[in-house]
């Protein structure tokens, strides 16, 4: 019945008097060590025994660690912004090896683990890639960027950047910019920097996978050889994928994290590293390999549908005898790009990608009914996107391709025409022929929305408002502007295009099949 005395009886019947004390060390001002002392003092008739000593001191010693955690973990909750101070981050990175010290499990969780993944080689752009990253990871609400309250200000932005003859730009590469922590209290998402969220559901079984606590994120970029990555190139504007088909390996990561050998050609790497409190690293490891590989996807598929805005050039088809490929050569012919982007969009459905999204129906329809069921549907998809109650066809960005096995893969327009059966009026763009569908013909149809030349008339606008992604986010908040944000803003007025979000879907519909695949809606 006295405050602040705690009375314990251990298994031999002993007393025990215990008290709590705290103190501060002299001479000591508040860093990285933390000054403050909490002392345990026990009083009774016989010496303490190893349930006091060594358990009772190990179960406190435990307490003191979390208790500082989780408040941390509110604070992060309530501001993400939050500028951690240097006793913070010491606290964080030396959390596991004062927790491994009391641990008699010698499977304690890892203190630091570090994975390497390889970028494909038509990558030359990182800079880009982990910007969008950077905005893909912090959608998620669980894991944002960690500001730290040393941060060096007094660097301009004309320190670390220079525009070249080419306009291109050189950069530094700051890993700074790219340090992020996961908190398993999720902050609230911040509409200035990214408006919707980009948890997919396998993000929110890693959010449950993961545990309780924190974890520091380092991003860093290296060279094929394992050196760091200084000044750094970026705005280039060439193709990323070139041949008639994408493959999965050539949009995905390559982990080299156990590889002796290091490289000697042009491909950069990506370092990750996570130093942990109590959560399991695995979980985070896999969650920032996905959002690395749905970022890989976009960049991809952005760098795509821009190249074929303002090029045409027609890929080498090579002779296929499968029935498939001879199919997909006749629709490259026709619409130079389509087989790779439909390629693209399919591997990120897989991932899955959080503006990457596939509807499919199986039912079986007539070959008559082919026409009127992809403009019915693509008056849906069109009437959304461009936020109207009803669209006028033919419209510019939108690209129709009619194939059978007789005409292969032709370009058409569609409008509505009450004189046919149908209601719709099939014209072949290059004859300018009317076509009927003839259940003998068998036709397939591919709409492509956002991919080829813009063409002179542009009545319809996509607002920036109707895309998930709006832009690749360059700045960070008002109070806190490093010299690389700055200089990013720079580029980005500069040339705004390259930081531009383009939008896409692809809409197919045959007999047996159809199937809406949209991107970035």
């Amino acid at each position: 019945n006295r405050r602040g005395i705690f009375a314990y009886k251990d298994e031999s019947d002993n007393v025990f008097y215990m008290t709590l004390r705290h103190y501060k060390t002299p001479e000591t001002e508040d860093g990285e060590h933390n000054p403050n002392i909490v002392e345990l003092q026990v009083h009774g008739l016989t010496k303490p025994g190893p349930s006091i000593t060594d358990q009772l001191a190990r179960l406190l010693q435990k307490k003191l660690l979390l208790l500082p955690l989780d408040a941390l973990s509110t604070v992060l909750k309530k501001n993400p912004y939050y500028q951690l101070l240097p006793a913070d981050v010491a606290f964080l990175t030396q959390f596991q090896s004062a927790w491994k010290s009391l641990e008699q499990d010698i499977d304690a969780m890892s203190e630091c683990s570090t994975k390497v993944y390889e970028l494909p080689v038509q990558m030359q752009d990182p800079i880009m890639l982990l910007l969008m990253f950077r905005q893909n990871i912090s959608g998620s609400t669980f894991i944002q960027h960690l500001h730290e309250s040393t941060e060096d200000k007094s660097a301009r932005s004309t320190d670390i950047m220079q525009k070249e003859l080419n306009g291109c730009y050189k950069i530094q590469f700051l890993p700074k910019e790219f340090l992020f922590y996961f908190n398993s209290s999720p902050s609230q998402l911040d509409p200035n920097y990214q408006p919707l969220t980009t948890l997919t559901e396998k993000g929110r079984l890693f959010s449950r996978q993961a545990g309780s606590g924190i974890a520091i994120i380092h991003i860093n970029l290296l060279r094929s050889n394992g050196e760091e990555v200084g000044q750094i190139h970026t705005g280039e504007t060439g193709p990323a994928i070139t041949n008639l088909h994408a493959s999965k390996s050539d949009i995905s990561l390559i982990d080299v994290t156990d590889e002796k050998t290091l490289g000697s050609g042009e491909s950069f790497r990506i370092s990750v590293k996570i130093i942990n409190t109590t959560v399991d690293v695995d979980v985070l490891h896999k969650w920032v390999h996905l959002s690395l590989s749905q970022v890989l996807v976009a960049w991809n598929v952005e760098r795509h549908l821009k190249w074929h805005k303002s090029n045409s050039t027609k890929r080498e088809t090579p002779h296929c005898l499968n029935q498939e490929q001879q199919k997909m050569n006749s629709i490259e012919k026709s619409m130079p790009g389509l087989p790779a982007l439909m390629d693209m969009l399919n591997i990120g459905v897989e991932l899955p990608h959080p503006t990457i999204i596939k509807v499919c129906s199986d039912k079986m329809i007539r070959s008559t009914l082919l026409a009127s069921t992809l403009l019915a549907h693509l008056s849906v998809v069109l009437c959304a996107i461009f936020n109207q109650k009803a669209i006028s066809f033919p419209i510019d960005d939108v690209h129709i391709i009619r194939y059978t096995d007789y005409q292969k893969a032709i370009k058409v327009t569609m409008c509505s025409d009450n004189t046919k059966g149908n209601g719709v009026r099939v014209v072949s763009t290059k004859k300018k022929k009317n076509l009927k569908d003839k259940p003998t013909d068998n036709p397939e149809y591919f709409c492509v929305f956002g991919l080829g030349k813009r063409g002179e008339q542009r009545p319809h606008r996509v607002q920036a408002s109707q895309l998930f992604f709006q832009d690749i986010n360059a700045g960070r908040p008002a109070s806190e502007e490093s010299a690389f944000s700055q200089a990013l803003m720079a580029i980005k007025k500069s040339n705004p295009s390259l930081f531009e979000r383009g939008l896409a879907f692809v809409l197919t519909v045959s007999r047996r099949r159809r199937s809406l695949i949209t991107f970035n809606v």
